[in-house]
């Protein structure tokens, strides 16, 4: 998804995405804060029967956006396979990296990535994971439709 967004919809200025995966039990990031203040309303609660009462309550905190009504959901792994190399095959082992950084390629409509073991270090080598003759912008995702 983000590979789509950079190469064919994010601004100009934006060149590079660095997706971080904290170690479990070590983040303290705003999410978990709200979180928090939800968990302490719901126990406050002797039943709660309807799911709107979880909604009322995580609204006091955050802003609800719906999925389906107030933004699209789209199904990327239908079209992924065309687009994309399977990641057994690509250039660095997916299940060992912490880091990943995704960056425009110097070809219009593509991205390079790079994964890295480590949170510091840059070890790794920026390369294209598309098919032959693809780009990320070729990625189609069809809207889903929501029941």
């Amino acid at each position: 998804m983000c590979s789509k967004w950079l190469s064919s919809s994010a601004p100009d200025h934006v060149q590079i995405i660095e997706i971080v995966f904290p170690i479990v039990g070590h983040s303290f990031i705003p999410p978990d804060h709200v979180f928090a203040h939800v968990e302490k309303d719901v126990r406050k609660l002797e039943c709660i029967l309807r799911p709107e009462d979880y909604l009322e309550i995580i609204g006091t905190y955050s802003t609800i956006v719906r999925m389906g009504s107030d933004c699209e959901v789209l199904n990327f792994k239908s079209g992924m396979s065309s687009v994309i190399k399977d990641v057994g095959s690509w250039h660095f082992q997916f299940k060992h990296c912490k880091r990943f950084l995704i960056q425009r390629s110097k070809e219009i409509g593509n991205v390079v990535i790079q994964g890295e073991v480590h949170y510091t270090n840059n070890l790794g080598v920026l390369k294209k994971i598309t098919r032959k003759n693809k780009k990320a912008s070729d990625l189609n995702p069809e809207v889903l439709k929501t029941l």
